[in-house]
């Protein structure tokens, strides 16, 4: 989106020749952001978008009587659906005890998600990932070990810092992982999902890097230490693990900040 938007006037003989668009994750696409000035510049193309997850957390519509571009939503099967339908496989919950508050962490009106410079505080000071001078302490690696061990499993924390801490422990317990982060060169990033694909990693910690449109069916197991409030992204990072794979009876979930009791299944 960023290129088109900035090579525009290169493109101005090529655009009114568009007849059609698609975009994937379409649930981002709002008339004044960067996603809908991009489809607007094709003025003579129809558009298709599509998504898992047709919500935002901030309450702006997607139609085009509203903030959005389209005129009409087809609605297709539900998550449940997909999976009796054998498209995507069974999961097990499982919601271990957990000292995250939610009631500390305050809504952001610009996003209905929580605020993140106070979230973050709020996951740092529980026993999620919490540590001291010597040693990381935390429940996501512990769960994991005793859930799911061996198991390919993607680790969503709220900040940078709380990766590499949980990274550490991983590693520091027997567990190889690797932090993916935005601040990683593409060639890094090939480099680390190699391996994982490899089962030469087991765990990938990642802020949100991996919550939409990264389709690797080795995944076995999400750890959610990430809390959110947008229905839209616990979904989106749920289905991480819903692949199918041959072998792979079902998925784990394993949740530590209260996900599935705030939104339900998804």
């Amino acid at each position: 989106m960023d290129t088109l938007i900035r090579r525009g006037d290169q493109l101005a003989d090529w655009l009114p020749t568009v007849k059609l668009w698609v975009m994937d994750e379409a649930h981002h696409v709002l008339q004044d952001n960067k996603w809908g000035k991009a489809v607007n510049m094709f003025r003579n193309a129809r558009g298709l978008g599509v998504t898992a997850t047709p919500c935002r957390a901030d309450g702006y519509g997607l139609g085009s009587n509203a903030d959005g571009v389209f005129d009409v939503m087809k609605v297709g099967p539900s998550m449940r659906d997909l999976i009796n339908m054998g498209y995507l496989t069974e999961y097990r919950i499982f919601a271990p005890p957990s000292t995250f508050n939610r009631e500390d962490v305050p809504v952001s009106q610009a996003t209905g998600d929580f605020n993140l410079d106070k979230m973050r505080k709020a996951v740092a000071s529980s026993s999620l990932v919490s540590h001291d001078e010597k040693t990381i302490t935390g429940d996501v690696v512990a769960h994991y070990i005793k859930l799911a061990k061996g198991k390919l499993g993607v680790t969503f924390v709220p900040d940078l810092k709380a990766a590499e801490e949980v990274c550490k422990q991983f590693n520091d317990t027997g567990v190889p992982a690797a932090i993916l982060s935005s601040k990683m060169s593409d060639t890094d990033r090939i480099l680390v999902l190699r391996k994982f694909r490899n089962r030469e990693l087991l765990q990938l910690v990642n802020v949100d890097i991996l919550g939409e449109g990264f389709d690797c069916p080795a995944i076995e197991v999400v750890s959610f230490a990430r809390p959110t409030e947008s229905y839209s992204l616990y979904c989106q990072q749920f289905g991480r693990a819903l692949r199918l794979l041959e072998g792979k009876t079902h998925a784990l979930i394993i949740d530590h900040v209260g996900n599935v009791m705030r939104h339900g299944l998804p």
